[in-house]
């Protein structure tokens, strides 16, 4: 569950679910494969924005190799057409079936005793009912933690870890009026802390997020 809240915007307030189930599967090298069936929706200054259902499956590796786990996903999305709230506009053509990859790297012990440095590339395609609101999108998370206090005995370890996301979207179609294809640049840099201890972890953190676009709007 996740919400957001505007202080100069609240009609760009923001509410989001998401659930997946499914069976985990563990072979004898350690290796687990998760196949699930997943299902969110969204809602947009708090009137129904979208819904959509899918399936995927996530290979998570064991051992020394940098690759952690591989994720590939299928869905279905269905976007209001009523909802005009706020910054949203609603569209016929907006409805789509979205592709998604995505990996997660990792090494272990790179400059201290105890820290770890995890890339997770990523790559989404949304074919649109209509071209203009059909996308690749390409991106890149690179985070590195290392930590900085230690209590329990060492079991629990409190971590700081910088982070920074980097999107590029390449739209198919034009907009009426554009003589020009869109093209959306994200860039997100972050910072935590996060707190870990048995199977819990409490994060808090900040992130500045802007996007850059040759569309002015």
């Amino acid at each position: 569950l996740y919400g957001d809240a505007h202080t100069r915007n609240s009609s760009s307030d923001f509410l989001y679910g998401n659930a997946s189930t499914g069976p985990v599967f563990l072979f004898e090298n350690g290796w687990r494969i998760h196949t699930f069936l997943t299902a969110e929706t969204g809602f947009a200054d708090y009137d129904f924005l979208f819904w959509s259902a899918g399936l995927g499956g996530t290979i998570e590796t064991r051992g020394t190799d940098p690759l952690r786990s591989i994720t590939g996903v299928v869905s279905y999305a269905d976007f209001s057409n009523t909802n005009s709230s706020g910054t949203f506009n609603a569209e016929p053509g907006r409805d789509a079936v979205v592709y998604g990859l995505s990996a997660r790297l990792g090494w272990d012990s790179v400059f201290a005793k105890v820290d770890g440095i995890e890339i997770r590339p990523s790559v989404i395609y949304n074919d649109a009912a209509k071209s203009r609101f059909t996308f690749l999108q390409a991106g890149v998370t690179a985070s590195y933690a290392i930590s900085v206090l230690s209590f329990a005995g060492g079991v629990g370890n409190v971590y700081l870890s910088p982070e920074i996301t980097v999107q590029y979207r390449d739209y198919e179609g034009q907009e009426p009026g554009r003589n020009t294809e869109r093209h959306d640049w994200r860039v997100s840099p972050a910072v935590r802390l996060i707190a870990m201890y048995d199977n819990y972890t409490a994060v808090l953190g900040y992130m500045y997020d802007r996007n850059f676009s040759n569309y002015n709007n």
